[in-house]
């Protein structure tokens, strides 16, 4: 606001007084309004002061049981995320004993594992599992598998490197197909 249009001095300086009681007004009014926040402010940090005393003291005795498990499940080797695909068994005890396992070839387990832990697959066009009938697919098709071989659409395709890492890979090297 400009005070200097004001020609008549006893106006201007009316105006200049009520802006300046204004001013002072609003700035007292706010240090008053602050100073309510900050007095209603302690007098919930009394009223809170034992029950935040007393969450503090569970939290730190908490953190102290648990510290030591989770540093021991720290320690823990790695589990496979993967664990429904088997390499193919040794011996026939041990075929015996995974008899609810899905059989796969070297190759497709290699493979499979490298999905399993999302290393550089292609989750869009790729293999996927379907968590609900924990049945694989290629898009709306599912697949099945036999050692290192693909069966789709009752067709059995030979289980090549180059056809799981073209298959499985984000970004296959173009070395390992041809385009037929």
């Amino acid at each position: 606001m400009s005070f200097l249009k004001i020609r008549d001095p006893k106006k201007r300086d009316l105006i200049v007084d009520e802006f300046l009681v204004m001013k002072k007004n609003i700035q007292n009014s706010f240090i008053s309004e602050r100073l309510r926040d900050i007095s209603a402010q302690r007098e919930l940090s009394k009223f809170f002061k034992p029950i935040m005393e007393t969450q503090k003291d569970i939290k730190e005795t908490l953190v102290k049981e648990i510290k030591p498990i989770t540093e021991s499940i720290r320690e823990l080797p790695a589990v496979p995320q993967l664990q429904a695909i088997a390499p193919p068994p040794q011996d026939e005890e041990d075929a015996e004993e995974e008899e609810g396992m899905m059989r796969v070839g070297k190759i497709a387990h290699q493979y499979l594992s490298e999905y399993a832990a999302k290393q550089n697959v292609d989750k869009t066009f790729g293999i996927y599992k379907n968590p609900i009938d924990k049945q694989y697919y290629i898009g709306n098709t599912p697949i099945d598998m036999r050692d290192n071989n693909l069966i789709i659409c009752e067709k059995e395709y030979e289980g090549t490197p180059g056809l799981w890492k073209l298959i499985i890979s984000k970004r296959p090297n173009d070395d390992i197909y041809t385009v037929v």
